[in-house]
């Protein structure tokens, strides 16, 4: 279980969890969409649960045993608050949203090993604007392109995630960094990187803040990476 010191929501509360707050970004060789489809979630395998009420971060320590999945999550988040019981066989997915009823959390950045628990907030149109969509794509290739262009910073063996407040001009003037590589050479050099991250371009004004994005390690399913973006091969993606 991986904590950092700064939610997978059932099928039917996707609607509901995946916000602008925590909007993912997708980098194709690391970036793991915050929220998966919902028919992905619909064709997750059951698994056996008998955790009991307790303290959260226990239960979550539980809940990482049996599915596989991370958490990356504020150690602070968990203080004081307790689980409810989840049993019999339940996907990952509703296991998860079951263990944080009533906790006032929720799971974000969502992908098949791991999630970011997070303070849960006012729900939000789930519809972004055309415009808020595209930069979104602009986020992603300019922390990408950063990134790569940094060989301790570089993408592909490492799992953080991270947090943006970009200004008016497009300018990140704030950033959390969630979690460690376990490398701090490499810690110093992320933070390095996104303290100079600049998106090329005036933030939308009705883009909800903060952006957050989960950097996980690269798969044998995904093949473009910074290699390919020096080539000029990687485009973005909206989410």
């Amino acid at each position: 279980m991986l904590t950092w010191d700064a939610p997978l929501a059932a099928q039917a509360r996707c609607g509901q969890q995946c916000r602008a707050l925590i909007v993912g970004l997708a980098l194709t060789f690391g970036l793991a969409l915050a929220c998966l489809a919902q028919v992905a979630l619909a064709q997750e395998r059951r698994f056996d649960f008998d955790i009991p009420a307790q303290p959260l971060a226990n239960a979550l320590e539980l809940y990482g045993e049996v599915t596989g999945r991370n958490a990356l999550y504020n150690s602070n988040l968990t203080v004081g608050r307790r689980s409810r019981t989840v049993s019999g066989q339940l996907s990952s997915g509703d296991a998860l949203a079951i263990l944080l009823e009533g906790s006032g959390l929720t799971a974000g950045h969502v992908t098949h090993d791991s999630f970011v628990l997070l303070p849960a907030a006012a729900p939000v149109a789930a519809v972004q604007s055309y415009t808020v969509t595209q930069y979104f794509g602009r986020i992603q290739a300019s922390l990408q392109k950063t990134l790569c262009a940094d060989s301790e910073a570089r993408p592909g063996g490492y799992r953080v995630a991270v947090r943006l407040w970009i200004d008016a001009a497009g300018d990140v003037n704030q950033y959390e960094r969630i979690g460690s590589t376990g490398a701090p050479r490499a810690d110093e050099s992320i933070d390095r990187t996104l303290r100079r991250l600049r998106i090329g371009g005036p933030r939308p004004a009705d883009m909800a803040q903060p952006v957050s994005i989960v950097i996980v390690p690269q798969t044998s399913g995904l093949t473009m990476g910074c290699d390919q973006l020096a080539n000029g091969r990687i485009r973005a993606a909206a989410p």
